[in-house]
């Protein structure tokens, strides 16, 4: 097999489905896109590899000093660990 895709209905989950958990923690998984419920913004939320391998940071340009260019980049960094912080508390 070279490609699992897995979809519930609106209503259901696949928080505890065993063919999700062996791909979520097999050793050469790549995780395309994700789609979960965020609670707090009461939406669905879409999550794809592009977007977790690279992100833009606001503000921060070639004139921009680099004491401010680091705090940025730092609230930035910050920012994508809160959403991977919250994939992971699907387990």
């Amino acid at each position: 097999m070279d490609m699992v895709h897995i979809k519930t209905t609106s209503e259901g989950e696949l928080n505890n489905n065993p063919i999700v958990l062996a791909a979520i923690h097999s050793p050469n998984a790549i995780i395309d896109k994700i789609r979960y419920f965020d609670p707090e913004e009461d939406k669905i939320i879409g999550v794809s590899r592009s977007q977790l391998d690279k992100f833009v940071v606001n503000d921060v340009d070639k004139e921009t000093e680099s004491v401010t260019a680091f705090e940025q980049i730092i609230t930035q960094v910050n920012e994508n660990r809160r959403i991977l912080r919250r994939l992971r508390q699907i387990d």
